[in-house]
């Protein structure tokens, strides 16, 4: 009797252990260095119009599945802030990397309000890799009846802290962040934009999640962050208040989430945005050509086809290489089935010259030297 107790002690110690949370670490997100003009672009899936019950439980070995999410691929890229408008490199000056965004400021577009153009983030992680902080953002500002843009660096008066690390189930932090600028406008006078936010964060889940993608072990990270944005001149006065929940999912060595939803409560609106770490298109290369690697156009411009021939599912990685074998760009593909596929990679952040495509899949390495024009 006492052996069998100790048998199930034994395996309920075993399953304990095997369904235990994991810990992340800054080595398991991205940063590029100022040598990597295009490093760390990971594909991933927008989804308009999503209908995700995912956000609404949390707590200890949770299963979540959202397989049947379904969008539009693109690129998840991570400059190097050399890559960035001049005009910010030296506010931004020691930052570890830029990210493209859409509209930083907030601001509702259309021809009678300003228009937000050559938009990045900008992050840094601390000297320790205890966490990782977001500056503020550099934006060009074209105001109504303007044709000239102008330049707004807005560095935040203390970091706006996304993640620390280790990270572990259980961990919540805030912070709070801001900044006040004014910029000279001939037409307008003097225009201030300022930002007054607060994030509370909570590593309050975790478990397995399904997508499209495939399934993975994850912490989610939830973030609620309370803003207002605010533009101020001699003739207007307006504040644009939003309260934005962050939920990602978050697992090893993945650089992106694998799930990430955000909902904001805005003055006019509720709007939800949904992504996920991307699969590989799987449609079939037009290549007759089997058992091969074949890259076209090449030489090439702002990007690059690859097909390739898939024996095994799994993961694919595509290394962008310079002629001394350094990484200097990566790209990774999910794929659940075999066959013969083709993917499109983006290059323009690449100077011209020749490179190498390194593509790994299992144990096959294959080696395809490329030039770019």
């Amino acid at each position: 009797m006492k052996h069998i107790y100790t048998c199930i002690l034994i395996l309920s110690s075993s399953l304990i252990f095997a369904q235990a949370p994991i810990t992340l670490s800054r080595a398991d997100f991205p940063k590029p260095t100022s040598s990597s003009p295009m490093p760390d672009s990971v594909l991933y899936t927008n989804v308009i119009g999503a209908t995700t019950t995912s956000q609404t439980t949390k707590g200890a070995n949770q299963m979540w599945n959202e397989s049947s999410l379904s969008g539009t691929t693109a690129y998840q890229h991570f400059v190097a802030v050399s890559a960035t408008p001049l005009a910010f490199q030296l506010t931004f000056f020691g930052s570890d990397y830029a990210v493209p965004l859409d509209n930083a400021f907030g601001a509702p577009g259309g021809s009678a309000t300003m228009q937000i153009s050559d938009a990045y983030e900008y992050y840094n992680y601390t000297s320790n890799n205890s966490r990782l902080e977001i500056k503020g953002f550099g934006a060009n500002i074209t105001m109504p009846g303007q044709t000239t843009a102008i330049p707004l660096p807005a560095i935040y008066s203390s970091p706006d802290i996304l993640f620390r690390f280790p990270m572990n189930f259980g961990d919540a932090d805030s912070n709070h962040s801001g900044f006040d600028i004014s910029l000279p406008l001939s037409t307008f006078g003097t225009i201030g934009f300022k930002r007054e936010q607060d994030r509370v964060n909570e590593v309050d889940a975790w478990g397995t999640i399904t997508t499209p993608a495939g399934t993975y072990t994850t912490l989610r990270h939830r973030s609620v962050i309370t803003r207002i944005d605010s533009v101020t001149s001699s003739f207007i006065n307006v504040g644009f208040p939003s309260v934005i929940t962050e939920y990602r999912w978050l697992a090893q060595s993945a650089k992106i989430p694998i799930l990430q939803i955000n909902e904001t409560n805005a003055i006019t609106s509720v709007q939800t945005y949904t992504a996920f770490k991307g699969q590989g298109p799987n449609s079939i290369a037009t290549s007759s050509e089997k058992n091969t690697l074949i890259a076209y156009p090449n030489p090439c411009q702002n990007q690059i086809h690859i097909d390739y021939l898939l024996e095994k599912p799994g993961i694919v990685s595509m290394y962008i290489l310079d002629v001394m074998g350094k990484r200097i760009g990566q790209f990774q593909f999910v794929k659940n089935n075999t066959g013969l596929f083709s993917e499109i990679l983006p290059l323009e952040h690449l100077a011209n010259g020749s490179y190498f495509i390194q593509v790994v899949a299992g144990n096959e390495k294959s080696l395809i030297p490329i030039q770019k024009k």
